[in-house]
């Protein structure tokens, strides 16, 4: 019997970065299209809830400069 040759596949298992039992978990029922395929990525936001905090107290701040200026 001839060896043949590792496919790319099989060098991962080998080198553990793929768990062959969790890639073929419900991929026979992704084939007949029982399970849904993964949504598309969602564009995330621009700013953070850290960001609004700190324009918001840059804010009052400024609103206070003001009523004591005045």
């Amino acid at each position: 019997m001839t060896a043949r040759p590792a496919s790319s596949y099989d060098e991962a298992v080998r080198l553990g970065r793929i768990d062959p039992a969790a890639s073929a978990y419900g991929a026979h029922l992704r084939r007949k299209g029982v399970l849904r395929p993964l949504p598309e990525p969602v564009a995330l936001l621009d700013t953070t809830p850290r960001d609004e905090a700190a324009a918001t107290l840059a804010e009052v701040a400024e609103a206070v400069l003001k009523r004591i200026h005045l």
